[in-house]
């Protein structure tokens, strides 16, 4: 009898020609509300199997860090949760072969004029069959499953933006050198950083400027930027990490890098 082994796949979003469930719409939703407001909000969905589909739907708190690590909590746990906020309107839902489906769900931001910033929460779209089965070696099959996880961020009162680098480390790898560098968001709001560095020689000539993709940070969680130095000379430099947030607010933070 062979032995199968399940994989869960969260953000199943890139992977082709794999027959699924398959969720069309943003897997992140920002709202700008007011105390008191109620938002009605539409997840569609699609059944491009040739099977019928029930799909769960749950609520979950998020957060990770910048090891890559991602936490699925209990709802209402952590600090700056909004899942009461939330009210499914159904729990599951079947899809028919071809069908596409919408479900709803309804925000409703407490009339308290003392908040302010970014409260997040989860929606997990978690098909119930498996989409696809790999036989490997040994007899082993894994199956994939796809579960999405649609994030709700409401934004309410003042923002507090911040930002703090946490760490830098400078990678050797067969084609050169790689930095990382963690970033937590220490404010009250969710940020996302257009991160640009500026790399001097020690006579203060700029040797070269290198952008990395921006990502999302809520408060309190953080995350890693990775740029390559290529075609860098060996030698000791400085950098100036620049983080852009928008409307014209930029935090900046300097590093030293000595390349060998």
């Amino acid at each position: 009898m062979a032995l199968r082994i399940k994989f869960l796949l969260i953000f199943l979003l890139t992977i082709s020609n794999i027959e699924a469930v398959v969720f069309n719409g943003d897997l992140t939703k920002i709202l700008v509300a007011k105390p008191g407001e109620i938002f009605n909000v539409k997840l569609t969905m699609t059944n491009n199997k040739d099977v019928p589909e029930e799909v769960h739907i749950n609520q979950a708190d998020y957060k990770y860090n910048s090891n890559g690590e991602n936490f699925f909590e209990e709802p209402n746990t952590l600090e700056r949760s909004n899942a009461k906020w939330l009210e499914l309107h159904q729990q599951s839902v079947r899809i028919e072969p071809g069908q596409t489906k919408d479900v709803y769900y309804t925000v409703r931001v407490p009339n308290n004029p003392q908040l302010k910033g970014s409260y997040s929460s989860a929606i997990l779209i978690e098909p119930t069959e498996p989409v696809t089965t790999l036989q490997a070696e040994n007899a082993v099959s894994i199956q994939i499953k796809v579960r999405y996880a649609h994030q709700i961020i409401v934004n309410v009162g003042a923002l507090e933006k911040s930002l703090k680098l946490l760490d830098s480390n400078l990678l050797k790898t067969d084609t050169g050198h790689t930095l990382n560098m963690d970033v937590e968001n220490n404010g009250n709001c969710h940020l996302y950083p257009h991160p640009t560095l500026k790399l001097y020689d020690l006579k203060g000539q700029l040797v070269k400027t290198m952008q990395a993709a921006p990502q999302n940070i809520l408060p309190y969680n953080s995350v890693r930027f990775s740029l390559p130095l290529e075609e860098i000379s060996e030698g000791e430099y400085y950098g100036l990490l620049l983080l852009d947030v928008g409307n014209g607010k930029l935090f900046a933070e300097r590093l030293s890098l000595s390349i060998h």
